[in-house]
């Protein structure tokens, strides 16, 4: 299935009124009524803006694309967790991103990360996913006033598509790294009040950052909603000319992620450890680690959080940077 949506993606992605893309094990009909039905059946689901609407010269879409039936359904777009950047960025009182540490791979705790388009104008990221030029790019620019972040240090930015997997598949990197005025400090919480027996142990090394499955349970702290969990519902998310997201849902109607928290480390949790799960032998989690990096947050609308790939992050690092080298 995985393998149908990267494809569909970059065949429906020219169509003027979609949207995004994904897959569901639900096939909705009755759309735009009052008799919405789900049946259970696994589909791949476009989303459009209009529905019903066919652009003059444009096909509509199939009924059927490599053996899957195709759900067409009317959505609102998606927004990146957005705000304009200003001398109180990264503050906790108004904050437009989260930054994370350590960075996966290296031992310096004066570095960190979060999300590129933080540091980007809206025009800059608009270009980049609708002029059918949505290739990764790296920008540079200097530290003036933000708080946590030593004054005129470079930050190094990378925002598109770029090819993972050794070229065998595409995904969309937003990530920038920054130099910090000190090392950032630990999150304290009530464990048991998030329905987990114990603190975790988390593991930050990037050989295991794409060993994601769908149904993972996930968790992240960003700096407006703090910790949260989130269920994996789709691993190849894709919206605009934006390829290859983890779609991530909320768990048990909390809300997982708001605008602040871009940049937001994502970790699969270990099941073992929610009290209300049912407990299973899961091979990914050793050592006595309990949770496992998988990427930062990127966006998301009223039921989908989108997460950026960690292993594209850092192939967008090691591309356009001497970080990774």
């Amino acid at each position: 299935m995985n393998a149908a949506v990267r494809n569909a993606q970059r065949l429906f992605h020219k169509w003027p009124n979609f949207l995004r893309i994904s897959h569901s094990f639900y096939r909705c009909k009755g759309n735009k009524t009052h008799e919405i039905k789900l049946e259970d059946k696994e589909c791949i689901v476009v989303y459009v803006l209009v529905k019903g609407l066919i652009p003059i010269g444009w096909d509509p879409f199939p009924r059927k694309f490599e053996g899957y039936e195709v759900d067409v359904r009317e959505c609102m777009p998606i927004k990146m967790f957005f705000r304009s950047v200003g001398s109180g960025m990264l503050n906790i009182w108004s904050p437009v991103g989260t930054l994370q540490s350590p960075v996966p791979g290296q031992s310096n705790d004066l570095l960190a990360l979060t999300a590129g388009h933080v540091f980007l104008s809206k025009d800059e990221t608009d270009k980049n996913s609708k002029d059918n030029n949505s290739d990764a790019f790296h920008e540079r620019k200097t530290s003036k006033g933000y708080q946590q972040i030593k004054e005129d240090s470079d930050i190094e930015i990378v925002f598109g598509n770029l090819t993972i997997n050794g070229g065998e598949d595409i995904a969309h990197a937003d990530v920038a790294v920054v130099q910090l005025e000190s090392p950032l400090t630990s999150f304290e919480t009530l464990w048991n009040e998030l329905g987990l027996t114990r603190e975790p142990t988390f593991d930050v090394h990037a050989e295991q950052c794409d060993d994601v499955r769908n149904g993972d349970i996930v968790m992240k702290y960003g700096e407006t909603t703090k910790i949260t969990l989130g269920r994996v519902k789709a691993l190849e998310g894709a919206y605009d000319n934006r390829l290859g997201f983890i779609e991530i849902e909320s768990y048990k109607n909390r809300v997982f992620s708001e605008p602040g928290d871009s940049g937001a480390y994502v970790y699969v949790l270990n099941k073992n450890m929610l009290l209300e799960e049912e407990k299973e032998d899961d091979s990914r989690f050793t050592e006595g680690k309990d949770a496992f990096l998988i990427g930062t947050i990127h966006g998301g609308n009223e039921d989908t959080i989108y997460c950026t790939k960690m292993i594209a992050n850092l192939e967008g690092l090691r591309k356009f940077t001497n970080l990774m080298r």
